[in-house]
């Protein structure tokens, strides 16, 4: 049975096609922007509204370091401004006199993935990821693209350790405040519950669509979770 997992748009993919995931294995290694804003004009001595005289690249160019990013030339003296900043020409601001360059940096963060399973194929920013079984659920709230490993929480009890918490999405049927702080302080992805519990804030909040699909997950006990937002739904699988 396959799963799609969407491959976010930015960073390097680490993972490929027929390669067996947990996770633990990296997935990407994100990449960073800074923009920075060149003071282009108080370097050439020009007035801002003029910059576009002096300036020899436009929004849109890719420069390296070194590269000429203006120039001004009189009968007696020509003035050079060389971009001390690699990257990508973003705006040119009239008013303040400024080039912004936005500048890719490579991060040292890498992602683990949030998914497990054996992997198919990958193609047009989508992979297609062989499991088990699989049991979508429509969510009656917004999330974000993620998933994990579940615990099934008793409401009653409060029994659990950081290493049963960590890094997975907890499965309960009543939460508060002040169990959503233990939680968020142990480490959790976010909650899934069967209703709206008002005034419960704090980690993600998975409020499922059908009361009743919250039996079927309970009986069932799948051990891991993929959100969707494309589809507003969690994937229970295995």
């Amino acid at each position: 049975m396959n799963l799609t997992v969407m491959i976010p748009s930015h960073g390097e993919l680490l993972i490929e096609s027929g390669q067996k995931v947990d996770f633990t294995t990296p997935f990407i290694r994100t990449a960073q922007a800074r923009r920075v804003a060149l003071p282009v004009s108080s370097v050439m001595k020009s007035s801002p509204k003029n910059i576009f005289r002096v300036i020899k690249k436009g929004v849109g160019d890719t420069i390296a370091q070194g590269d000429l990013l203006a120039e001004h030339k009189t009968l007696f003296s020509t003035r050079q401004y060389f971009s001390d900043v690699p990257g990508t020409i973003v705006h040119i601001d009239h008013e303040q006199g400024t080039v912004v360059i936005e500048e890719h940096m490579t991060s040292d963060e890498t992602l683990n993935c949030f998914f497990t399973g054996q992997i198919e194929h990958i193609d047009n920013q989508k992979i297609n990821l062989n499991v088990q079984h699989t049991h979508p659920i429509a969510l009656a709230s917004k999330a974000r693209h993620n998933g994990g490993l579940l615990y099934y929480l008793n409401p009653t009890t409060s029994d659990f350790t950081e290493d049963d918490i960590i890094n997975k999405y907890i499965v309960t049927e009543m939460i508060d405040n002040m169990q959503m702080a233990k939680l968020g302080t142990l480490g959790a992805c976010g909650v899934i519950v069967p209703k709206v519990h008002r005034g419960v804030e704090g980690l993600d909040n998975l409020v499922l669509q059908n009361e009743e699909d919250y039996k079927h997950i309970v009986t069932h006990k799948y051990p891991y979770c993929l959100v969707t937002p494309e589809q507003d739904t969690v994937i229970f699988y295995s």
